[in-house]
C-alpha cells in the first residue's frame, strides 16, 4: 500500500493519510466485532448497520475489497439472507489485516 500515492491523490500530506487510515482501522475493528456478534445472534439489523458503516469507510479510501464484501453483506441482509455472511466477514477481516500490516510496515520502516 502506497500511502504517499494515496495522499497525493487525496490532496493531503502523507502523515494525514496515515492518521486517517489508523482511525479507519480502529472504527472498522469495532464494526467487525459488531458484524461477528450480529452473525452469532442471527441479527439481520446488526449486520445491516455494521456492514453499512464499513462500506462507507472503505469507499472513502478506495479499499475496494472491503467495500465489495461489506456491500454484499448489506445486500444479503436486506433480503433477510445471512447465508454466506461468515465468508464475507472473513474477507473483511483479511482486508483489514492487510491494511493494518501495511500501516505497521510503513510506520516501522518509513517506506511509502
Amino acid at each position: 500500500m502506497n500511502f504517499r500515492k494515496i495522499a497525493e491523490e487525496a490532496g493531503l500530506e502523507e502523515r494525514e493519510v496515515i492518521e486517517i487510515v489508523h482511525l479507519f482501522i480502529q472504527a472498522s475493528a469495532s464494526d467487525l466485532k459488531r458484524l461477528e456478534a450480529a452473525l452469532r445472534q442471527d441479527s439481520v439489523e446488526g449486520i445491516l448497520d455494521a456492514a453499512h458503516s464499513l462500506k462507507g469507510g472503505a469507499a472513502s479510501f478506495g479499499f475496494k475489497d472491503i467495500f465489495e464484501s461489506a456491500r454484499a453483506l448489506e445486500a444479503s441482509a436486506r433480503r433477510n439472507n445471512l447465508q454466506g455472511a461468515g465468508q464475507g466477514i472473513r474477507k473483511i477481516r483479511d482486508g483489514l489485516d492487510a491494511i493494518t500490516g501495511a500501516l505497521r510496515t510503513r510506520l516501522a520502516t518509513g517506506a511509502g
